[in-house]
């Protein structure tokens, strides 16, 4: 089984607020995941070398806006996870970067 999206909170070792590059403070409605959520056996997918989201309280600029890793996948233990990447679109589009994943299931 695998559940995946926005999860509208900042995934479990993504790191500091000092991961990604920018001046504007972390919004208060930013929160990290709790730490005793993730079901046992079970991990998180995601690519923490490029945000997946950012802060849409001014418009875009980069180097300014917040940003972070919010979006991703909850994998179950019978799924192996052959690749996650998060494709920078520079958020030209949304306020999110798409995020591809590819998957098997374990036998």
């Amino acid at each position: 089984m695998v559940v995946g999206g926005d999860w509208n909170l900042i995934l479990p070792g993504v790191g500091s607020d000092t991961t990604f590059t920018h001046t504007e403070p972390r919004p208060e409605f930013y929160l990290p995941f709790p730490d005793d959520w993730t079901p046992a056996g079970w991990t998180w997918a995601y690519d923490a070398r490029v945000p997946t989201d950012r802060s849409v309280g001014r418009p875009w600029s980069p180097g300014e806006n917040y940003v972070t890793v919010i979006d991703g996948f909850l994998v179950s233990p019978n799924v192996e996870v052959l690749e996650v990447r998060t494709h920078d679109l520079d958020f030209a589009n949304s306020d999110h970067n798409p995020v591809r994943l590819r998957l098997r299931a374990r036998p």
